[in-house]
């Protein structure tokens, strides 16, 4: 064999190691591995989360925290009806007053568990047709006073259920023609959902109020 070819040969081996062998670095090469890594966790901190529903709610479901969480969601799936969050960006009183404003809403209709909450499935307090929303079909609401004791001194609460027992007093005669006072308690409604009291339709974080107007 000439010494021109095996000169050739060799030179061709070594192109072919050094391909390999550059190959092999630019495929596991730190950096490339470190600026991917950068790439992703760039993506995930603009994830978003939601206010999704942790359960089937109803229509006319008074909303409490335990009803809604938080779930991440695609941002490019965010819509503006959403109650977003963005964690890496936005403070987490952004997140506090989304909840605060969804507790003592009303479900206008069903939500499925899962599906985010919208501004247009839940009527707030104050809102056109929150009475409405609140009430099941057939019903009506009516207001009556209420005190310390018959409310059992602040611990009956909107959401809570109660009887309402009625008391009066009438006049009778006794065996010698004489007229006293008679007091009766009766119950005239049963299982009856307390709405407000007076315009507050969400338990109070801060305890018990005693409150002058019960909305049943």
């Amino acid at each position: 064999m000439s010494t021109r070819i095996i000169v050739l040969i060799v030179v061709n081996v070594i192109l072919v190691g050094a391909t390999i062998m550059a190959l092999r670095m630019w495929m596991f090469d730190p950096e490339a591995e470190t600026v991917a890594a950068v790439a992703t966790q760039s993506e995930r901190s603009h994830e978003a989360e939601v206010l999704v529903a942790s359960g089937d709610l109803n229509p006319g479901l008074l909303l409490q925290k335990q009803h809604f969480e938080w779930q991440e969601w695609p941002e490019d799936g965010v819509s503006k009806s959403y109650y977003s969050f963005y964690p890496e960006d936005e403070e987490d009183e952004v997140a506090d007053k989304h909840e605060e404003s969804l507790v003592g809403s009303v479900v206008r209709f069903g939500i499925p568990a899962g599906q985010p909450l919208v501004s247009g499935a839940v009527v707030s307090p104050g809102d056109r047709g929150f009475l409405a929303a609140i009430l099941e079909p057939g019903y009506r609401a009516m207001s009556i006073s209420i005190t310390a004791t018959s409310s059992s001194a602040g611990l009956i609460l909107p959401g809570d259920h109660v009887d309402v027992i009625m008391s009066h007093r009438f006049k009778v005669e006794d065996e010698n023609g004489k007229d006293y006072q008679r007091r009766v308690a009766e119950t005239i409604l049963l299982n009856i959902r307390m709405l407000a009291i007076d315009q507050n339709i969400a338990s109070d974080a801060e305890g018990a109020k005693v409150g002058k107007t019960a909305t049943l």
